[in-house]
């Protein structure tokens, strides 16, 4: 899981699905033969298909089965960092007055309560 969030968390870098393949595979404990057969491809396919940045969702589909690993949720995963990295987020937070006042107040909202200030006191 680390290797994934280590991937993506590169922004702007786009998969390369079948580099991913490849690592799965190889960490499979199957032969070249054996993923051939469970993907109904040649032996030789396989180093292609190693090759592609895109893999077609029906082949990817068979993969996945075969390799017992979700590749389509590393594209998901690709797409919700893209979505985060561009989201703002803004939360509320109701204390007393005198609480805010007397610094009674979280560390995050620190930055907040110069802001505040400064709308207040002019």
């Amino acid at each position: 899981m680390d290797d994934i969030n280590t991937r993506n968390s590169e922004t702007n870098k786009r998969l390369h699905m079948g580099n991913e393949v490849r690592k799965i595979f190889l960490t499979s404990g199957l032969s070249i033969q054996q993923f051939a057969d469970m993907i109904s491809c040649q032996t030789g396919n396989i180093y292609k298909i190693y090759e592609r940045e895109d893999i077609d969702t029906n082949l990817l589909t068979k993969i996945c089965k075969a390799l017992k690993f979700d590749f389509f949720k590393l594209y998901s995963q690709q797409l919700q960092l893209e979505v985060f990295d561009n989201m703002r987020i803004t939360c509320i937070v109701t204390i007393p007055i005198e609480d805010w006042k007397e610094g009674k107040i979280c560390q995050y909202c620190e930055i907040n309560k110069m802001k505040i200030n400064q709308i207040i006191n002019k």
